[in-house]
This record gives C-alpha cells, sequence and structure tokens, in this order.
C-alpha cells in the first residue's frame, strides 16, 4: 500500500516517522494488534491449543520498526553489543550456522580429547510463565558467561 502511494503523501509519511524517531516515541496505537486464530488443520476446534494465532499490526508501526532497526544494527554491530554465539534474528545466522558450529565445538573436543557436553532447553510457550531474568540468574551460576546470553 505504500509503495503505492504518490511521492507528495509519502514525503509526510518519512516526515511523521523522522519526527518520531527524534522523539524517541512510538505511539501506542501502532502497537497493537488485531489477533485471527486460524484453526489446525484436523484438529478439535473446540480446544484453544488448537488455533494458531495470526497478529496482524498496523503497517506503519512495521515502518518504524524496521527504520528503527536499520539504524540501530550498524550501532550494535560496531560497538560489539551482541556477542557472536548469539543467533537469533541476526543476519548471517541462522539455524544452519549455529549447527555447523556446534559440531565443529564437538569435533574440536574430540581432537583435542577432551570432554564435550551440551545442554538444550526448549522453552517453547516459556517465556509466557516463567521469569525470564530469574532463569538467565540461574543459568550464569552453573554455565560459563560465554554461554548465557
Amino acid at each position: 500500500m505504500l509503495k503505492n502511494l504518490p511521492n507528495n503523501i509519502l514525503l509526510h509519511v518519512v516526515r511523521i516517522i523522522n519526527a518520531y524517531l527524534c522523539l524517541c516515541y512510538f505511539p501506542d496505537a501502532w502497537k497493537k494488534a488485531v489477533v485471527i486464530s486460524i484453526p489446525k488443520a484436523g484438529k478439535n476446534t473446540r480446544l484453544p491449543g488448537s488455533y494458531r494465532p495470526i497478529s496482524r499490526l498496523p503497517t506503519l508501526g512495521k515502518v518504524l520498526e524496521k527504520v528503527f532497526l536499520i539504524r540501530l544494527l550498524p550501532i550494535v554491530e560496531r560497538l560489539k553489543l551482541i556477542p557472536n554465539e548469539q543467533f537469533g534474528f541476526r543476519p548471517e545466522h541462522d539455524t544452519v550456522q549455529q549447527a555447523i558450529r556446534l559440531v565443529q565445538k564437538i569435533a574440536e573436543g574430540f581432537a583435542d580429547q577432551e570432554d564435550t557436553a551440551t545442554v538444550f532447553l526448549d522453552v517453547d510457550r516459556a517465556f509466557n510463565s516463567v521469569w525470564l531474568q530469574g532463569e538467565i540468574f540461574k543459568m550464569m551460576r552453573v554455565l560459563p558467561d560465554v554461554y548465557v546470553h
């Protein structure tokens, strides 16, 4: 929709986005999603878990987030604020690279005749019911810092 706007209207949209960035303000209305429930195939439609929620966010909110991300990422990368071991939502850091990294670490351990251990934590739906900072604190007590991000 935005791509098809006339240039004079698009210029106003750009001014609005830039004004919000300068003011460090994100409108509340742009944060609210309309949630649509889509039934999963072959599931009992009487159970809440049988539906896949789809969140529809306002387009201008998505644009503001994208502009913010584009401006923030170079700073984060330059200052090395995110450790290289953090793979979530980072360019060129997908699941395949993380799996390759894991295999390489295991192979290095075997080659150096060291014990190698891994811990896999399935946190599916856990963030809604777990105090995340408390869990990170507990992990930091037992794992080296480099493994807790």
